[in-house]
């Protein structure tokens, strides 16, 4: 079904031609479920664009049905027989409303009214989307814009769907909808193709092929992938959490009834020592305060009301909740970059309308869910240098912030051949260059390949050292559980809890009051504390948990 035959990409940057594919070749059969892995900077965005002709291929070519893949034809060759779903979610919302997105797809492929209200009430109840379905485009959070872009590319049946990463901004429950969708979709004979840095959703796909360098590195299956571990440390992968817990604990941690068996052989062991690990700010006072904080978007019922909140320095916390319940919001708040319909935000006890924009800028740093929104460019030095330039701030140690970045060596490229995750590197490195006394990161580890979080992690960990406060956003549990010392739930608009992130990753119960799918690790951790074993810090992570329970008398 589809040929992909020597293909080669360049792109141009200021010190010359910037390879992004060399001579791949891939063959791609009907019915097909394909997952393609591989760090960021690897190809896998470039290699999906140029199947669908959104760029042209500098050598070779592609294929679909036998016909050669023209750059800059797709509406007239492929729509209707391929959709796609890119990376970021606004850059393909073109109409002003939900319903209207998904009617003007349905409208291009010529169908007949009545045909076209069919297929809307169909993906509209298979979506969810029901609450959605009269808001206007500005209205949405990034998840709940990709969730229509993804109802709009099923809306058209088509035979292939190319996905690129399109679980990103996708909370748990939205997550497990489209990728169960995307199961039943290859089951009925449609061909898929997607792209992620989620190793465990790739475990889905029935082949995996893994890019590095613009290269093909491996192709085959995907558990056979994940047990060879010069690949997955050559590439930057990591073992999807799945196969970790298996391994540690030899059965599936969605079994139930395993983990019951498995928990009843452990009683016997003596429990772990609790250290006394609940977040608390000690002496310091708040660095940020909110009182009776409420706002509200225009024509949106949707309101945020938060009674009292403080943040302290040198804390890591981690605000978590279901796409639309206010978490974006709350960060632009706390940046200053929103003002309350009510009530007030305090900085070190001054009110944050006093502060200029600037002293904002210097003082409360936001990173934002989609970097390529506030990237001025065309070059990397060109986009931290503004930032710099605006701020009147004079940096001698540029190279060490790229380095931290893992951005060193990429002065010169062009920012938008960047791939998502160095974007994100960039928007990091333009927010640390003024070294803010707090710091809210709304997704920061989306686009990041396994490496490149580690890597991130580590940052956070370093910053918060520093005495700097910390607000994490985001939906990814094994990377919150390593770093957050304190959680926050949010839905609807209000706090549901603020707890130590010990507790909320030791019960499932706190999952269910945001509601959303419990996980099976901090169910298995629940279940551990229910006979006295008390796994010590927040992890989610099969083989440390395993290091605990072999030597259960440790602190």
């Amino acid at each position: 079904m589809i040929e992909i035959k020597n293909i080669s990409v360049v792109f141009n940057g200021r010190e010359g031609k910037i390879p992004a594919l060399s001579s791949l070749n891939l063959s791609i059969d009907q019915g097909e479920y394909l997952s393609i892995l591989g760090p960021n900077g690897s190809g896998k965005s470039t290699l999906l664009k140029a199947v669908c002709g959104l760029i042209p291929a500098s050598d070779g070519e592609i294929l679909i049905d036998g016909a050669p893949v023209v750059p800059g034809k797709f509406g007239r060759l492929l729509f209707g027989k391929v959709s796609v779903v890119l990376q970021e979610p606004s850059g393909q919302f073109l109409m002003p409303s939900v319903k209207t997105e998904i009617i003007s797809v349905l409208q291009n492929l010529g169908l007949p009214e009545n045909t076209q209200l069919q297929r809307l009430d169909a993906i509209v109840k298979q979506f969810s989307l029901e609450p959605l379905l009269d808001l206007l485009a500005d209205n949405l959070s990034g998840g709940q814009m990709q969730i229509i872009n993804l109802a709009s590319a099923a809306a058209v049946s088509p035979g292939i769907l190319l996905l690129d990463e399109p679980t990103t901004f996708l909370d748990r429950r939205y997550r497990r909808v489209l990728l169960d969708y995307l199961d039943d979709l290859h089951g009925r004979g449609l061909t898929v193709i997607h792209i992620t840095q989620y190793p465990e959703e790739s475990l889905r796909s029935s082949r995996v092929c893994v890019l590095d360098h613009g290269a093909i590195i491996y192709d085959g299956d995907p558990r056979s992938c994940f047990s060879d571990p010069n690949l997955i440390g050559g590439s930057r992968l990591v073992v999807p959490r799945d196969l970790k817990f298996e391994k540690a604990f030899c059965f599936d941690m969605n079994n139930s009834d395993a983990m019951k068996s498995f928990i009843s052989r452990l009683n016997h062991l003596p429990g772990i020592s609790e250290a006394n690990e609940d977040s608390a700010p000690g002496e310091y006072p708040p660095l940020i305060s909110l009182k009776n904080v409420s706002y509200s978007y225009e024509n949106n019922p949707f309101q945020l009301n938060i009674e009292n909140l403080r943040f302290y320095p040198g804390q890591i916390t981690a605000l978590v909740g279901p796409a639309g319940s206010g978490k974006s919001t709350l960060a632009l708040l706390l940046a200053g970059l929103l003002k309350p319909s009510k009530g007030a935000i305090f900085l070190n006890d001054r009110p944050l309308a006093d502060y200029s924009f600037k002293e904002l800028r210097l003082r409360i740093g936001i990173e934002w869910q989609l970097p390529d929104s506030v990237m001025i460019g065309p070059t990397v030095m060109d986009d931290i240098s503004f930032i710099l330039d605006n701020l009147d701030l004079k940096v001698d140690h540029l190279d060490q912030l790229l380095s931290r970045s893992g951005l060193r060596g990429f002065e010169n490229r062009i920012v938008d051949s960047l791939s998502g995750g160095e974007k994100r590197k960039l928007s990091l490195a333009g927010l640390l260059a003024s070294s803010p006394d707090f710091l809210a990161l709304d997704e920061p580890a989306a686009f990041l390949d396994p490496f490149s979080q580690n890597q991130l992690s580590a940052m956070i960990g370093d910053i918060a050292r520093d005495g700097k406060g910390i607000l994490m956003i985001g939906h990814d549990l094994p990377f919150i559980a390593e770093l957050a010392e304190r959680i926050i739930g949010i839905r609807d608009g209000r706090i549901m809890f603020d707890i130590s992130a010990r507790q909320f990753f030791s019960s499932d119960q706190y999952l269910r009051k945001l509601g959303l799918p419990d996980d099976p690790m901090v169910t298995f951790r629940q279940k551990l504390a229910e006979i006295g074993l008390n796994i010590p810090g927040a992890t989610i992570d099969p083989e440390i948990v395993r290091t605990y329970l072999k030597n259960p008398g440790r602190n």
